[in-house]
């Protein structure tokens, strides 16, 4: 008896809608690859939350159904309104991101300029 190894790819909501239609199904290696290969943003990259996970092709079950795969699906595509724009539940997720950035970005250069207010204080002329 041969027995195959691969990976299932997790699924959790809000996703990316590049890898939405991949989550949760079983690939073989060469599935996998050719789905790495086609994706500009590939699994597992570039901020990518998902796992392929080792199983058995063909014997492992699924850790979702078809029913939590299309509710994971409806919620991440689920629009909501902010400032009179719509976005969707991944989209908000991104806004996020961006704003923490903006926050620790700001934070770090608000450190500097104490630093260097200090240092300038603290700073004697020698001639």
């Amino acid at each position: 008896m041969r027995v195959f190894l691969f990976g299932k790819l997790s699924a959790h909501a809000p996703c990316a809608p590049d890898h939405l239609p991949y989550q949760g199904l079983q690939y073989s290696k060469a599935e996998y690859e050719d789905l790495q290969a086609s994706l500009t943003r590939p699994i597992g990259e570039w901020n990518c939350r998902h796992v392929a996970y080792p199983i058995v092709l063909g014997v492992s079950g699924t850790a979702n159904s078809k029913e939590e795969l299309a509710e994971m699906e409806r919620y991440s595509n689920e629009k909501i309104e902010i400032d009179g724009h719509e976005y969707t539940r991944y989209e908000c997720t991104q806004l996020q991101r961006k704003l923490d950035m903006e926050m620790r970005k700001a934070n770090f250069s608000h450190k500097a300029v104490q630093v260097l207010r200090f240092s300038r204080r603290r700073c004697i002329i020698i001639k």
